[in-house]
This record gives structure tokens, sequence and C-alpha cells, in this order.
């Protein structure tokens, strides 16, 4: 089971190219987890030290 650590709004500053978005999937691109968000914000979701993908 792998654990993420998520930044949450206040602390992540605002990055206008990745908007967190309710209801969408991201997945990491070097180990293949997985995240739905389930409160949309700002930010950047990073797993394994890299920005993770929304999946399509």
């Amino acid at each position: 089971m792998n654990i993420l650590k998520i930044k949450t709004r206040e602390e992540a500053p605002p990055n206008p190219t990745m908007a967190n978005q309710l209801g969408k999937v991201y997945v990491c691109s070097k180990c293949g987890s997985q995240v739905i968000v389930t409160k949309g914000g700002a930010g950047t979701l990073k797993c394994c030290g890299a920005p993770m993908e929304q999946k399509k």
C-alpha cells in the first residue's frame, strides 16, 4: 500500500496550470499509484517526487 503526502490548499502555492478538479483521477507515472480528488483546489499532486498526471 502506498501512502502519499498530498499538500493541502494552504500548503501549496497556486498553480494555474493544474487545478485539482473534483472527481478527477490522477496517476503517478513512476509507480502507478492513483488518487481521486474529493476536494478540489489549487496545487499540484505529487508522488515519487514528481507531479501526478490526470488520467484520461
